[in-house]
């Protein structure tokens, strides 16, 4: 039943990436057809670089062959997408992610702020590289940093944030530099 709630909120989380017609866009925000469920995604140099989730003319969400969900752009770029939080003033320390939002199991996720790619930390996820976010305990936020990297301080608030880690291409089983164009198969 935890699976099934996972994969509706990605869909639910990830529709507006989807033509009208229910399906994958091309790069250039043309009309899509259907993917079926675990279509391969591999980019110019025929690497397998994960199954297709859901995807959009902006971008494409994957999961990766190491289980780890991702959104590059059809160049192969992760999108700045996620704001960082921090228990300090200055956005030093512990990196967390917000989760206040959700009530269900989801897969571990990895994605880039200022630069810098994170995945959830393996001491959140369980065995299968799970997070139960109903288990995340509320945290103080006293700063954050925006996608980009501006460092606001200041805010504090009570939220359940996620700890992150720093991460490598190869801890989430992707090439560092996915060749472009990225082909669906």
């Amino acid at each position: 039943m935890k699976k099934i709630m996972w994969l509706v909120s990605i869909v639910v989380l990830l529709f507006s990436a989807c033509d009208d017609t229910g399906g994958v866009t091309n790069p250039t925000g043309g009309g899509g057809s259907s993917v079926e469920a675990d279509t391969i995604v591999k980019d110019s140099n025929g690497i397998n670089i994960g199954k297709l989730l859901a995807g959009g003319s902006g971008y494409l969400f994957i999961l990766s062959p190491f289980d780890i969900v991702y959104a590059v752009d059809w160049s192969g770029n992760f999108p700045p997408m996620y704001v960082n939080y921090y228990t300090t003033a200055n956005c030093t320390g512990t990196v967390y992610r917000n989760h206040t939002y959700e009530t269900v199991t989801r897969k571990n996720e990895a994605y880039v702020n200022s630069g810098v790619l994170y995945k959830f930390d393996s001491s959140v996820v369980d065995i299968n590289n799970n997070i139960d976010l109903l288990t995340i305990p509320l945290i103080t936020q006293n700063s954050q940093r925006s996608a980009t990297g501006v460092c606001t301080a200041g805010i504090v608030v009570s939220q359940r944030l996620v700890k992150v880690s720093e991460t490598t291409h190869s801890e989430i089983g992707i090439p560092n530099i996915i060749g472009a164009p990225i082909t669906i198969d």
